[in-house]
């Protein structure tokens, strides 16, 4: 197959127009006030920096890395991988009652679409991949994405008081299940057995013959569990400061009363106001936030997953912008560039299903402790966060971005929330970790009564 650039202004519209649709979804009563202002005319200095900043050779590195492969077909996978993602969002949004999820041949490039025996949209979906200009074959899968999200969702909230978190492997259709202890471990794998039997009848109709799931032939969602207390995963603060003038920006540093961590993105609520957000442990509610020497403004809002239930792996805090400094810059969904911090780069969309988290595609932190954009490949789901293998972040990175950015497209994927604490940076046996997008967004929309719009450069 043949990719080239000619492609990613069609796929930057297409992806734009994919997250506000599904923002748009999450609540019936947005208002105008909440869409983020109109896109503006893209210098060629901007797009300079864009280039500047892709981290490509850095993605390069990563893949070659993590996935084992050669600088060739690291580049192929890298030049590939904004188009998968476009089109597992699309495919994997629109079809998720038959299709259980995708997986990537790391020396191809290929992308394997898993369905499940009902699956009755092959020309549709083809279609979908032509458009984007990949190419695809289809694996068999017992379980749809759709089964898989509803029997975790139902794991997580009948156990959100004891300390477990269930997530789906779609590549696999395996739930990856963390559990303090053994014994609690055994009555979640009892309770995904029965309610593996409920969506397959559920799915037939009752009739246990006509079923797209495993359990037709007796079988439930596979487990593979950790043994793991939420509570000691690691975080990331330090007592550093940094200094950056406006627009307030993803990745530059933001001061809590007892440390330092990282700005994830900013956000604006349908009533107008505007927030920026970072790792829920970085700072509890109405503790005050700051960049430098200006105030950014009170938490309203925080989670950590390690000492909270009810949303496994959400680690997120929300800050008010109640300083006129920062309100008065116009320019939104920017993110910080290391090599000319007088420059922006664009976040232009960001991930809104769990199922787009491919294994094996890169991805790049934007943390106050790194000079460029070190950056790992996704190895799957622990407890909730989204590991990523190859990069170990340090003290202060904190509530930082993990994006993935080629010419100008930059995704966000998630907020980073720990790592495996020795600070190695670049190291393929060493691990970080991040609250995913869809995560963050089901949180808010269920908590905060109005809708909040990713601000997008």
């Amino acid at each position: 197959m043949h990719t080239t650039k000619r492609w990613r202004a069609r796929q930057v519209a297409l992806f734009s127009a994919l997250c506000l649709a599904a923002t748009a979804a999450a609540s019936a009563t947005a208002s105008p006030a909440g869409n983020p202002p109109a896109a503006t005319p893209v210098s060629a200095q901007m797009a300079n920096t864009d280039e500047e900043f892709d981290g490509v050779e850095a993605q390069v590195a990563a893949s070659m890395e993590g996935n084992g492969v050669t600088e060739a077909e690291a580049r192929h996978l890298v030049e590939l991988q904004d188009a998968q993602v476009f089109f597992a969002e699309e495919v994997g949004g629109q079809y998720s009652d038959t299709v259980g999820g995708f997986s990537l041949d790391v020396h191809t490039g290929t992308l394997h679409v898993r369905i499940t025996p009902s699956f009755a949209n092959k020309a549709e979906v083809d279609a979908i991949a032509a458009k984007h200009g990949i190419d695809i074959t289809y694996d068999e899968a017992p379980w749809s994405i759709a089964e898989l999200d509803a029997v975790a969702a139902s794991i997580n909230a009948e156990f959100s008081t004891e300390g477990v978190a269930a997530t789906p492997d779609y590549e696999t259709s395996t739930m990856l299940v963390s559990a303090p202890d053994q014994a609690t471990a055994d009555r979640v794998e009892s309770r995904i057995s029965s309610l593996s039997e409920t969506q397959a009848a559920n799915a037939s109709g009752g009739n246990q013959t006509q079923t797209n799931s495993g359990a037709s032939n007796g079988a439930s969602i596979p487990v593979s569990t950790t043994i793991e207390d939420l509570a000691d995963m690691p975080e990331d603060k330090c007592t550093d400061r940094f200094h950056c003038g406006g627009p307030l920006r993803s990745g530059i540093s933001m001061t809590v009363p007892d440390g330092v961590c990282s700005i994830g993105f900013t956000a604006t609520a349908a009533d107008g106001s505007r927030w920026a957000f970072t790792a829920g442990h970085c700072g509890g509610r109405n503790s005050m936030t700051a960049h430098g020497e200006q105030r950014i403004g009170p938490i309203r809002q925080s989670f950590d997953y390690r000492h909270q239930s009810g949303y496994p792996g959400l680690d997120l805090a929300r800050a008010r912008i109640a300083n006129s400094y920062w309100l008065s810059w116009p320019r939104r969904g920017v993110i910080f560039h290391p090599g000319s911090p007088d420059n922006l780069g664009r976040v232009t969309g960001f991930i809104s299903i769990n199922a787009s988290y491919i294994k094996g595609h890169s991805v790049c932190l934007g943390g106050i402790n790194v000079s460029s954009s070190p950056c790992g490949t996704i190895s799957g789901f622990r407890n909730g966060l989204v590991a990523v293998k190859g990069y170990d972040a340090c003290g202060g990175d904190s509530g930082g971005p993990w994006t993935r950015n080629v010419s100008g497209v930059r995704l966000l994927y998630g907020v980073h929330s720990g790592s495996d604490k020795d600070c190695y940076r670049n190291n393929a046996s060493k691990y970080s970790y991040f609250t995913p997008m869809p995560l963050i967004r089901t949180y808010w929309n269920r908590t905060l009564g109005q809708q909040m719009t990713i601000d997008l450069g």
